[in-house]
């Protein structure tokens, strides 16, 4: 490891002391040669050139930087600093470079210092997670002290985050060189020696090295990088190891997330934010189906599971678990709210069926998360075979999977199934209005409220699965009439509103109730400052309201009707979940009168 060696104190003295290489002039390099190294097959450790290996600059997300340069102090003060006291201690890298070298470096760093920031930044959170990491391996490793030898799942994962860091360090140093634009052949040298006797990263760096030079030297970069990043996405993915599962069970760092998956993510941004991959390769992450699954069941494991909204990308933390997830693409987005509608299904199913199993249940809960349809219609490349394609390809003559024509036709006698439970309903509604207040508070955990969104969640796949494959795939498979398809459909929009009611709901006031905890207020603040999170909240606030009135403005159609009414009336799951909810639905949005007086106020003082 070498977070603690001379090249990182040489960081940290840089970002800390811009305004003491200002009077730094070093004789430049002209700004055409920096593209030599990427375009000329010239080997690295000849060149003299600047450092650029086309890692370009990824969007990175708005941080506040230093403003200006405006003490001037000469070279020896800045040597006389204590972390460059170290340095020379190490006698790294000073031993190698010119008073000329060094101070063009430094001033290349000065002009480049908000970049310089955000490298330092990066390594400190990796480091920081990486300290997280070993301290879930040490309690682990204590929990099977009775075991003889380590279990080779912990000796393969701890093998592969000392050598991801390993890696990043060593990119890390890479990235700031390029930044101070040192000449290319004494940048290698300087890595090189740092990790000289290093084992596998010394053969990793030898790797590098020719890869940078080869004339195709952008496929082997991103085939190199590949393999780093399905190294990484094999420390989570394994789903049929017992020790993964522990794993992730079994610690937890303060803030709930699982040091593991924060570790993989962390990585991955740092491979995009500053260019070793570029976007594509970046979504190109999340085209494989059970990193997806892991991702979204992690996501709800960390953030809560929400019953509304179709997709996790939709809660506003989302972007709290890795900030490079606001570059998915709409293939990803589709991907991510499919996994997380199934979820939430079988979340829900399970639930429901605990006491009393379904087989018909369980084969639906297992064919949603087994066909791959849903991968090879998204990401047609990754099709199998051409005949697939070709199926995909004709999707508007209704020439679609079987297996998704069997989804369909098995979620739709779910949802009759589900709308069929009227003597379970009543009798349960009945026992709520005997009971106290107290039990009628609890009606969010019935079986009552999981009929309910279960069946509002299959028709939200269902709504998906229209706009995405068919639209008259419902109408093929349901095999109703036009009278009952007449009455499907007004369920189906019914429920689909009712679902995006209660997803703002549910997020807006998950918003509300962090914003007043001071503690989580504090942790986000320098995301969202807080004036700019309530003025975000009040107009989740409105979007609520509104969607409330759509909603019931929906409803009137039953006075409207009558075919509507008696099938409302006659629909006992619905009809009772509304007539005993009613009150507490209306009960979650209290905080919106105090919102609005709040915000007001605020905007009086700015």
């Amino acid at each position: 490891m070498h977070s603690k060696s001379a090249l990182i104190s040489l960081l940290i003295t840089t970002t800390c002391c811009m305004e003491h290489l200002a009077n730094l002039e070093p004789k430049k390099t002209e700004s055409s040669a920096v593209h030599d190294l990427i375009n000329s097959p010239k080997h690295p450790e000849e060149s003299s050139q600047p450092l650029n290996l086309e890692f370009q600059e990824n969007p990175q997300s708005s941080s506040p930087g230093k403003s200006g340069i405006s003490t001037h102090r000469d070279q020896e003060d800045l040597i006389g600093l204590t972390a460059f006291e170290g340095l020379e201690e190490d006698k790294f890298p000073l031993n190698h470079m010119s008073e000329e070298q060094f101070s063009m470096l430094a001033n290349n760093w000065s002009e480049n210092h908000e970049q310089v920031e955000k490298l330092h930044a990066f390594s400190e959170e990796i480091e920081e997670i990486y300290s997280e990491v070993q301290k879930q391996f040490h309690s682990m490793k204590d929990s099977h002290q009775g075991e003889i030898q380590e279990h080779p799942e912990m000796s393969k994962a701890r093998h592969i985050v000392d050598s991801s860091m390993q890696k990043v360090s060593v990119l890390s140093q890479m990235k700031l060189f390029e930044l101070g634009k040192l000449e290319t052949g004494l940048m290698f040298k300087i890595i090189k020696e740092e990790h000289n006797n290093n084992g596998e990263i010394e053969d990793w760096i030898n790797k590098l090295l020719v890869t940078i030079e080869a004339p195709n030297r952008k496929e082997l970069l991103s085939n190199l990088f590949d393999g780093f990043l399905d190294e990484l996405k094999g420390l989570i993915v394994n789903e049929n190891d017992p020790f993964m599962k522990e794993f992730e069970e079994q610690f937890h760092s303060e803030d709930g997330n699982i040091p593991l998956w924060s570790y993989v993510f962390k990585n991955i941004h740092f491979l995009y934010k500053n260019g070793f991959i570029n976007q594509q390769e970046f979504r190109k992450i999340f085209h494989d189906k059970t990193f997806v699954q892991k991702l979204v069941g992690y996501a709800y494991h960390t953030l809560s599971d929400l019953d509304g909204p179709e997709s996790v990308s939709k809660y506003w933390v989302w972007l709290t678990i890795n900030e490079s997830f606001e570059d998915l693409g709409p293939q990803e987005e589709k991907l991510l709210t499919y996994c997380s509608l199934v979820r939430k299904i079988q979340r829900l199913g399970d639930q429901l069926y605990k006491d009393h199993p379904n087989p018909k249940w369980e084969t639906i809960s297992k064919d949603l998360i087994s066909h791959d349809y849903i991968m090879n219609f998204i990401f047609p490349d990754i099709a199998e075979d051409s005949t697939k394609r070709k199926e995909l390809d004709l999707k508007s003559e209704l020439h679609l999977p079987e297996d998704l024509q069997n989804d369909v036709r098995n979620l739709i006698e779910l949802i009759e199934r589900i709308d069929s439970s009227k003597p379970y309903a009543t009798k349960f509604v009945e026992s709520m209005f005997q009971e106290d207040q107290e039990t009628s508070g609890n009606f969010q955990d019935s079986k009552v409220r999981n009929q309910v969104y279960l069946s509002a969640s299959i028709f939200q796949i269902l709504d998906f699965i229209t706009r995405e494959f068919s639209e008259d795939i419902i109408r093929e498979e349901a095999g109703k009439t036009a009278e009952e398809m007449k009455m499907f459909e007004y369920e189906k929009e019914f429920m689909l509103l009712f679902s995006k009611m209660c997803g703002s709901g549910e997020v807006s006031y998950s918003y509300w109730l962090n914003l007043k905890d001071e503690q989580v207020a504090s942790f986000f603040s320098h995301k969202i400052p807080r004036y700019e999170g309530l003025k975000k909240l009040k107009q989740m606030a409105i979007e609520s309201d509104t969607l409330n009135k759509q909603f019931y403005k929906f409803c009137s159609k039953a006075d409207e009707d009558p075919i509507i009414f008696e099938w409302f009336k006659s629909h006992k799951v619905l009809f009772d979940f509304f007539q005993v909810s009613q009150a507490h639905l209306l009960d979650q949005w209290p905080y919106h009168e105090e919102l609005h007086k709040l915000v007001d106020k605020l905007s009086v003082k700015v």
